[in-house]
């Protein structure tokens, strides 16, 4: 169940979630600047590895244990505190995206969506929150995303990086 007053990053990756599968439509100027921003990379993220997660999504959505599938996708993504980056987060944010988005699209596991979106509140709660507090939150995303101006997170050196993850995701759930 959620708390009464929900952390802005979740809420943010819930929002990401809902608009992706076409549950809600949100005014882009409504939302913070750091919300804005990480949506737009998640988009970025997901659409540079498409056929990928698209594959997870369909592994952790058609999974006899859908939970322990999309908790061990989560999992391979932040091993541990020290995994914990931004463009991790940019790629749970995507994970979650674009499974909720398979759910709704194969009309069979639309139920799962509201339990996706519970399950990703309380990874974040459990392995996040802490890491992104630290950080800054979504004000903090923001500040780093400024500060790489001028490069992509998803180009160049952090390209391969990106690669990797969605690599780790798919492994995950095979």
């Amino acid at each position: 169940m959620a708390d009464a007053v929900e952390p802005e990053f979740s809420r943010a990756v819930r929002t990401y979630a809902e608009v992706s599968c076409a549950r809600t439509t949100v005014a882009f100027e409504r939302l913070e600047d750091g919300a804005v921003t990480l949506h737009e990379e998640s988009n970025r993220f997901a659409s540079s590895h498409a056929d990928k997660l698209q594959r997870v999504a369909e592994r952790i959505a058609t999974a006899e244990d859908r939970r322990a599938k999309f908790n061990d996708a989560c999992a391979s993504l932040f091993p541990d505190n020290e995994a914990i980056t931004w463009q991790r987060l940019i790629s749970f944010v995507a994970l979650c995206g674009i499974v909720a988005r398979y759910c709704v699209l194969r009309e069979k596991h639309v139920a799962f969506v509201d339990e996706l979106l519970e399950l990703q509140r309380m990874f974040i709660s459990a392995r996040l929150q802490e890491w992104i507090e630290r950080n800054g939150g979504l004000d903090g995303f923001e500040r780093a995303y400024r500060e790489a101006s001028g490069r992509n997170w998803l180009t160049g050196g952090l390209l391969w990086k990106a690669s990797v993850l969605a690599a780790a995701l798919y492994i995950a759930v095979a």
